[in-house]
């Protein structure tokens, strides 16, 4: 169960860095960046509960905790992945990399962090028990 619940966190991963991609590169140029921020976390997490949906049966949680323990799983791989790609590849500082995580300056990614550790427990709840 834990290999598949990783490999299906880099199909998430990889989904949600090629929306924020495009999000960056052409979707905030033409409806400004707070919008398109607004829509990216729409987006998002549709994403996010999308391959859940599709994928959390081939996981095969059996209990509620395991799907919660799925969540937790991805939850702690994607902060750790959006940190060490802002810090190191994008070189922004720890305080830019804060902002993302902060609502009131425009930042919705804690917002897409919960959603993302709590989709596998919802789809758990809605489609498999």
């Amino acid at each position: 169960m834990i290999i598949k619940a990783l490999i299906i966190w880099l199909l998430i991963a990889l989904a949600e860095t090629i929306q924020g991609i495009i999000r960056v590169k052409f979707v905030s140029r033409k409806i400004g960046e707070s919008l398109a921020k607004k829509l990216g976390i729409i987006s998002g997490c549709f994403l996010i509960f999308l391959i859940t949906w599709f994928t959390l049966p081939w996981i095969k949680p059996n209990t509620i905790i395991d799907a919660f323990l799925i969540g937790l799983l991805w939850l702690f791989l994607m902060v750790n992945f959006d940190l060490l790609l802002g810090r190191y590849v994008f070189h922004y500082s720890w305080k830019r990399i804060s902002y993302d995580f902060n609502i009131y300056r425009g930042g919705f990614l804690g917002i897409g962090m919960l959603f993302l550790f709590i989709a596998p427990s919802l789809v758990f709840l809605l489609k498999i028990n």
